[in-house]
């Protein structure tokens, strides 16, 4: 009998086993804290500029990091295993640069050869001296779900860190709610501004999130991180464009996920020239892409009182343009903290597509632009919305609103959501 119970109970973990890892690439936590837990989190972190960072790679077999160690450290290497005990594990070197203190320095690594629908495990360190196995999961590029934000900024109001705590637990609640609803994500947008003076601290308490050790999140350089040459320091972005203006803050970069062609604009940078043959070059190595998909921070085609800015007049002139003639499908953008979409846009004039009423249309004319709103619940609220005759739609609400993107071989959705409750505010 107890030979019996005894192979009942091993063949039954093995099942579990197999099954568990069958399943990994479906497998993602609950990242979800009380305040109180977060608080404790905080004590862990709070002090240690050492918080890694993913980011996608050039495409979706690979995957970037970037963190800070000690100056004198020495062989900074990221390890990826198949196995949680890391047996088995690939190694990939990381460069290193001076970072923007005298103590650290930025280490930067690139994990190659990653397969779809895989549960890996990496670790990280310097001097043989590594961190704890983090779970990293891949899934399949030829339909996926992306995550897209805004504004994380994260604000230490000059050491407040009270209020930098409360502004992170916003974000990490947040993200962890859209996670949660949805668990196939493959990655996150973030249309700038993750920090609001650009200083360290306020990078801390951006990249807190544990859902950041286990999903990159794309970036690009909204105006207040302009504020200062940080942003570099935390991102490790692929086919970075160096252009002959090159921003010493961030530069133009692009990846390719699937069937999708995602580029990322520094508008900080005034150079039309600039993006426009960097536009040029990613599509070139890119002819087959279906989908291109613009990013960038300011919201020239927006919801609220900065679209109409002298700032954001001169940047719809130089960036429409681009996107009109290399057929942009969507441009992503953030800055004004209000939720919303244009019509469908072209040389300056709404394209009236069939079906835009609808949220449904079939190869349409033109590029359509989304603003989001604040991913740390900063949002705007006016006495009164914004009537711009570029503006098809939006909401003004205190709360957060996060959205989807889901792609596949013919068809771009789009769902957005109030971050706390997950109910539907909008789809196209």
């Amino acid at each position: 009998m107890k030979r019996a119970k005894c192979f009942i109970l091993a063949f039954t973990l093995l099942i579990f086993s197999f099954s568990f890892h069958a399943n990994a690439s479906s497998f993602r936590p609950d990242y979800s804290m009380t305040w109180e837990e977060w608080l404790q989190y905080c004590s862990e972190f709070e002090g240690d500029n050492t918080l890694i960072s993913l980011t996608p790679g050039a495409d979706e077999t690979q995957m970037n990091f970037a963190w800070h160690s000690d100056f004198f450290s020495k062989k900074p290497v990221v390890r990826i295993s198949k196995n949680k005990d890391m047996t088995d594990y690939m190694e990939f070197a990381a460069r290193f640069t001076f970072a923007e203190n005298l103590k650290q320095k930025v280490n930067k690594a690139t994990a190659t050869g990653l397969e779809a629908n895989t549960c890996y495990y990496y670790t990280y360190g310097t001097d043989n001296e590594f961190s704890e196995p983090v779970m990293l999961r891949t899934l399949s590029a030829e339909s996926f779900k992306v995550l897209y934000f805004s504004d994380i900024q994260c604000n230490s109001y000059d050491g407040d860190t009270a209020k930098a705590r409360e502004m992170a637990y916003n974000w990490q609640c947040n993200l962890t709610n859209a996670l949660n609803e949805n668990t196939d994500t493959s990655f996150i947008l973030s249309a700038g501004d993750q920090a609001h003076h650009g200083e360290a601290d306020e990078w801390m308490y951006t990249l807190s999130p544990k859902a950041l050790r286990s999903i990159p999140m794309a970036t690009t350089v909204g105006n207040h991180d302009n504020k200062t040459t940080l942003y570099k320091h935390y991102v490790n972005n692929p086919n970075t464009y160096l252009g002959t203006t090159p921003n010493l803050t961030g530069n133009d970069y692009w990846f390719r996920y699937g069937d999708v062609l995602f580029l990322s604009f520094n508008a900080n940078n005034a150079n039309i020239y600039d993006h426009f043959y960097f536009a040029k070059e990613a599509i070139m190595q890119n002819p087959d892409a279906k989908w291109r998909v613009g990013m960038l921070h300011h919201d020239f085609y927006g919801t609220g009182g900065h679209a109409e800015n002298n700032e954001n007049t001169w940047l719809r002139a130089e960036f429409c343009p681009i996107a009109d003639f290399f057929e942009f499908d969507i441009m992503l953008t953030g800055h004004e903290h209000i939720y919303g979409r244009s019509y469908y846009m072209y040389n300056g004039i709404i394209v009236k597509n069939e079906g835009y009423e609808s949220g449904n249309v079939t190869d349409p004319a033109g590029t359509i632009y989304f603003t989001a709103s604040a991913a740390s619940d900063n949002c705007r609220v006016y006495d009164e919305p914004f009537d711009y005759e570029w503006l098809g739609f939006s909401v003004m609400s205190q709360e957060s609103i996060y959205s989807t993107l889901e792609f596949d071989s013919d068809s771009l959705s789009i769902h957005s959501y109030f971050c706390n409750t997950n109910e539907l505010v909008d789809e196209f």
